[in-house]
C-alpha cells in the first residue's frame, strides 16, 4: 500500500481543472510517485501546437495554446521547464531595407532547446524577459539581407513602429519546425506581448478575420521523476477543460 501525496501547488492545479472527476484525479496523482522502469527520460518533450486553421475552419476571437495554459503547467511542479514560442509572418526592416521573415517570441532555454549556433554577440536572457527588454537575435541570412556586410552586433531593426537592439547572431540550417532559424528574429516572449500584441489578421477572399493568438507551441519536459504517459494524459485533461473548442494538438517526444 502507497500515500498519493499533492502539495500546496498541485491542490491549486487541480483546484483550476474543476471538471476533473474522481477517477481522473487518481491517475493524475499516480504522475507523482516514481516507480522503477517508469521514468521519463530527461530529454522527453510533449509539444503542444495550436492548430493551423488552414483547413477551411474558421476561428474568432481567442484561438490556440494560452498563457493560462503555460501558468498550468508551471505551478504543477511536475515538469522539468515549459517553453513557450510564438511565431508571427512580418515585415522586419533595416532603414530602407525589408524583409519578410518569422519574427519569434520565446525565452533563453529555445537557443538549448533546439541547439542553436551563436556566432556572434549573445542569446536571449532570463532578464530580458524579466524586464521586457527590446532586443532580438538575428538569424544569419536575414542579417545578410538587411546589414549585407556591416557590423550588426549594436545596430537595430524596426517591427512595425518598435525597434530591436540586435544582441546576437545565430546561424542554424536546421528549421525548427516550420521556422527557418535562418531568416527569424528572435525576441522575448514578453516583449512580444507588450510591443506586437496577440491579434492577427488572417485575411481570405473578400474578407478578413481578426484572431487573438496567445501562444503558438509550448515544449514541456517532463522530469525524470514523473512518469511520462500519465504526465501527457494530465495535459490532455487540463487543455480539454481549458479549451472549449479543439483549437490545439499534442505531439510525443519531439527533440
Amino acid at each position: 500500500m502507497f500515500v498519493l501525496k499533492i502539495d500546496d501547488l498541485e491542490r491549486r492545479l487541480f483546484a483550476r481543472v474543476t471538471s476533473i472527476s474522481l477517477v481522473q484525479l487518481f491517475v493524475g496523482c499516480i504522475i507523482f510517485v516514481s516507480f522503477p522502469g517508469i521514468v521519463a527520460d530527461a530529454q522527453d518533450w510533449i509539444v503542444i501546437k495550436s492548430k493551423s486553421n488552414n483547413q477551411g475552419t474558421s476561428f474568432r476571437g481567442l484561438h490556440g495554446v494560452t498563457r493560462d495554459d503555460q501558468a498550468i503547467l508551471i505551478d504543477s511542479k511536475m515538469f522539468q521547464n515549459v517553453l513557450p514560442i510564438r511565431n508571427v509572418e512580418m515585415n522586419i526592416l533595416n532603414k530602407d531595407k525589408k524583409y519578410r521573415g518569422t519574427v519569434v517570441g520565446t525565452t533563453n532555454t529555445y537557443s538549448e532547446k533546439f541547439n542553436l549556433k551563436l556566432t556572434k554577440g549573445r542569446f536571449l536572457t532570463d532578464n530580458d524577459t524579466t524586464n521586457r527588454e527590446s532586443v532580438a537575435v538575428i538569424g544569419k541570412q536575414l542579417a545578410v539581407n538587411l546589414f549585407g556586410d556591416a557590423e550588426i552586433v549594436g545596430s537595430f531593426v524596426r517591427v512595425n513602429k518598435n525597434y530591436f537592439e540586435i544582441v546576437g547572431i545565430v546561424d542554424s540550417s536546421k528549421p525548427v519546425g516550420t521556422v527557418k532559424v535562418s531568416q527569424s528574429l528572435i525576441i522575448p516572449i514578453t516583449t512580444m506581448k507588450s510591443r506586437l500584441g496577440d491579434q492577427m489578421v488572417l485575411r481570405t477572399a473578400g474578407s478578413f478575420n481578426v484572431r487573438e493568438c496567445q501562444l503558438s507551441e509550448l515544449h514541456v519536459r517532463v522530469k525524470k521523476s514523473v512518469n511520462y504517459s500519465s504526465s501527457r494524459k494530465l495535459i490532455e485533461r487540463i487543455l480539454k477543460t481549458n479549451h472549449s473548442k479543439k483549437d490545439y494538438e499534442v505531439i510525443d517526444h519531439e527533440k
